[in-house]
């Protein structure tokens, strides 16, 4: 019943838009979830689920698309934005080490 499920999602019978592959992933994990708190396993490693899921992902599947990142100066303008209350400070602090972050993973190199 669980494989018919996720076919429909990926193929509907009744002319709506395919869901895409994360879509129908959030809600195959949402079943498994709501399986565990009534005390039951949904086995996503059985034969007739599993073939059916490798079907929609090697159908569906496209690669993340990568978004462009934010320079330095963009996020300086954001900061500025920022007043000194204490969501905005919160804000700007976690704005800022995500910069650090990310020339962290730069390995040596300064911006």
């Amino acid at each position: 019943m669980i494989g018919l499920y996720i076919f429909d999602c990926a193929k509907p019978q009744d002319g709506s838009p395919a869901l895409s592959v994360s879509t129908i992933e959030r809600r195959l994990f949402g079943l498994a979830a709501n399986y565990r708190q009534r005390g039951l396993t949904l086995e996503m490693k059985d034969r007739h689920i599993a073939s059916v899921w490798a079907g929609i992902k090697r159908q569906h599947g496209r690669p993340p698309v990568q978004k462009e990142p934010v320079t330095p100066e963009e996020l300086l303008e954001m900061v500025a934005t920022l007043t000194f209350g204490l969501r905005d400070m919160r804000d700007r602090a976690i704005l800022l080490l995500g910069l650090c972050r990310g020339y962290g993973s730069l390995g040596n190199r300064r911006p």
